[in-house]
């Protein structure tokens, strides 16, 4: 609301008008402050919060669960589309996050696991080593260079041949020094030369592949005389 006052000054021999405007209200208007004061979008539904806690967008999380897009994440999230139990029980299956608690469609409730503890990133990163375990104790060295070997190095190479196919090699080198120099503040790193060479033979060995045996080169013999 704008005020305007008018006064009138008489000095001897002039005459002055002074105009005197007062704005009031000038803040927000209460749409703004109610529409500041809610939740943000991808907060208004339980699938929301979850992505927030484990730093998953739309694209990856749909990418986790696997058979889902991204539009069903995002029409979820708006309240456009229904959550449904399977769905859901497949999210509690990849992330340990409780059914339940997805199933009310409250953003404000607490997140708890499948366990009713406090859901946090970490739960989700143990659920995730679960569905991947780690061999256990009691391997050799070369044992567990051969399982790091064929999960974690052929795709890794992998990666940096589909970049330099692409010409982005120099991003995929930068993207893949960052995570890996994360990695290695978080966990060390073992420089020692056992470890390197063999694992460097387990990677040859694996883009080599398997001799042919005996019984296959004699038949291939057979057939050129």
């Amino acid at each position: 609301m704008v005020w305007v006052e008018v006064f009138y000054l008489q000095l001897f021999p002039y005459h002055f008008t002074v105009y005197a405007m007062q704005v009031r209200n000038s803040g927000p208007s209460k749409t703004y402050q109610k529409r500041k004061r809610g939740r943000p979008p991808h907060l208004r539904h339980p699938l929301g919060v979850l992505r927030n806690i484990i730093g998953k967008t739309q694209q990856e999380f749909a990418l986790l669960l696997g058979d889902y897009s991204h539009h069903t994440i995002e029409a979820i999230e708006r309240g456009a589309l229904e959550l449904s139990e399977q769905l859901a029980q497949e999210i509690s299956n990849k992330t340990n996050i409780n059914v339940g608690w997805l199933l009310r469609g409250d953003p404000r409730a607490l997140p708890v696991d499948t366990r009713n503890r406090p859901y946090t990133r970490k739960t989700f990163e143990l659920a995730r080593v679960r569905e991947h375990p780690a061999p256990g104790g009691g391997l050799t060295l070369q044992e567990l260079l051969h399982w790091a070997a064929d999960k974690h190095c052929r795709r890794v190479l992998g990666i940096i041949a589909s970049a330099v196919e692409k010409g982005t090699a120099d991003l995929c080198d930068y993207r893949l020094t960052e995570a890996l120099d994360n990695l290695e503040k978080r966990f060390g790193c073992d420089l020692h030369p056992t470890s390197q060479r063999g694992l460097i033979a387990m990677l040859m060995r694996s883009q080599i592949g398997p001799k042919p045996c005996k019984a296959n080169s004699k038949a291939k013999k057979k057939q050129e005389f």
